[in-house]
């Protein structure tokens, strides 16, 4: 349309002014319409009549040329590449940014893997020590029934080896010692009950022998007790009787014997 201005400045004569009443146009085709004959409207010839109302020439413009310097130039495209390079920049330091937090998180997640491995060998690791101590446990629990065992099954065992021994050992002690016998006399002295009287009673093969040591026999009573040896045929050798005037005292060897065997499976039953 001709009436447009393509202009960045537009220079106006104050003479060439006009001013356009829209009001009172409007106003004389409404008039002229409802006055005349009615006829068939026609609508371009309207918009046409309006046209011709509304519109006059175009007022011829000055027509202004822009130029830019090369100044305005350079600045121009220095702050194009100013704005070029904020923007790589600015890239630039997202990009690093991100780098760097996908470092921190990739440290991070090592960091708990990590951890989570240590925790679990630890874990293990328990678990495994507390499963050997457990092992163990039932280990040492098996060796000591197993040691009671032995102990309950070679104690009988052990008495009567230990039996055979001593009937073995005091066997030759008595064949090799002939005075057995006053050993076994002056201990049933020594540990047995004070008493005036003593009547003691051997065997015909010990009698000769107890007679003449009875001088030694009062050492272990006293001189103010009275000692009897009297000669019994019933007996057989190392074999003896005391008689006090509490009790009667049997110091025979064999007496001896039988007294340590049974103390001796007294205590393999305990």
């Amino acid at each position: 349309m001709s009436n447009i201005i393509k202009s960045q400045f537009v220079y106006i004569h104050q003479n060439e002014k006009k001013m356009i009443d829209t009001n009172q146009l409007c106003e004389k085709i409404f008039l002229d319409r409802f006055t005349t004959e009615p006829e068939e409207y026609n609508a371009q010839d309207e918009l046409a009549a309006t046209e011709d109302v509304f519109f006059k020439e175009g007022i011829k413009a000055t027509v202004v040329e822009t130029r830019i310097t090369e100044e305005e130039e350079r600045s121009a495209n220095q702050q194009r590449e100013d704005i070029i390079a904020g923007a790589r920049q600015e890239a630039a330091d997202i990009i690093a940014e991100a780098e760097e937090e996908a470092k921190q998180m990739q440290n991070s997640l090592y960091e708990e893997a990590c951890q989570k491995g240590y925790n679990e060998g630890l874990e293990k690791g328990k678990a495994e020590v507390e499963e050997t101590k457990k092992e163990l446990d039932m280990l040492i629990q098996k060796q000591k029934e197993d040691y009671q065992k032995q102990i309950e099954t070679l104690e009988p065992e052990f008495v009567k080896l230990m039996c055979s021994y001593i009937e073995k050992i005091t066997g030759i002690m008595v064949e090799d010692k002939k005075e057995i016998i006053l050993h076994l006399i002056h201990n049933a002295l020594i540990h047995g009950d004070r008493s005036k009287n003593y009547f003691i009673k051997i065997s015909k093969d010990d009698y000769d022998l107890v007679l003449s040591k009875k001088e030694e026999l009062y050492d272990c009573v006293g001189e103010d007790a009275v000692i009897d040896i009297i000669m019994d045929n019933d007996l057989t050798k190392n074999q003896c009787f005391i008689e006090t005037d509490n009790r009667v005292i049997h110091c025979s060897l064999d007496a001896e014997l039988s007294s340590l065997i049974e103390d001796l499976k007294i205590l393999s039953r305990c």
